[in-house]
């Protein structure tokens, strides 16, 4: 299903997705859909929940879920094709003064980049070093803000 407004010249489409197994979205967490098909979510449901209008972009997409986004038809062709954009930052993390920090600045990485809580974990028991999931632009800020709040010293790095 889909309906169209036209926005400084441009159409943008609003199209709601009902996630399927093999789906191009299936696994990718709201922030990837974002930034790596330039799309904006406006609308996220796990059935038999209420609706979230504007969502995190934390949550992790599932079979059964249901999403509504606001989409240029070249958004929707790369999301039909599977050509996400590919992310191009890392994170550096130097330290972390605590077992407190090493613990919440796991749990960040794992809500905002979406990778393993065992990478989050090893890579936090073991700094310096980086992240080995690569981020979008402001998908790396954001985690870099919410590192810095668990005390934990990080710096981006883009990848060419």
């Amino acid at each position: 299903m889909w309906e169209y407004v036209t926005i400084d010249h441009q159409t943008v489409l609003v199209t709601e997705y009902n996630i399927e197994a093999g789906d191009t979205l299936k696994g990718l967490i709201l922030a990837e859909i974002a930034y790596g098909y330039g799309v904006v979510t406006i609308l996220y449901q796990k059935p038999p929940n209420e609706s979230k209008l504007m969502p995190s972009d934390d949550i992790k997409l599932a079979v059964g879920d249901r999403l509504i986004v606001l989409a240029t038809i070249n958004g929707l062709k790369r999301i039909e094709n599977g050509e996400i954009k590919q992310p191009t930052w890392q994170i550096m993390i130097e330290s972390a003064p605590s077992e407190y920090a090493i613990f919440q600045g796991a749990n960040e990485i794992v809500g905002i980049s979406g990778c393993s809580i065992n990478q989050a974990r090893e890579l936090m028991n073991n700094l310096p070093g980086i992240l080995p999931k690569p981020l979008y632009k402001h998908q790396a800020q954001r985690l870099l803000i919410t590192l810095k709040k668990a005390f934990v010293k990080a710096r981006l790095i883009i990848n060419n």
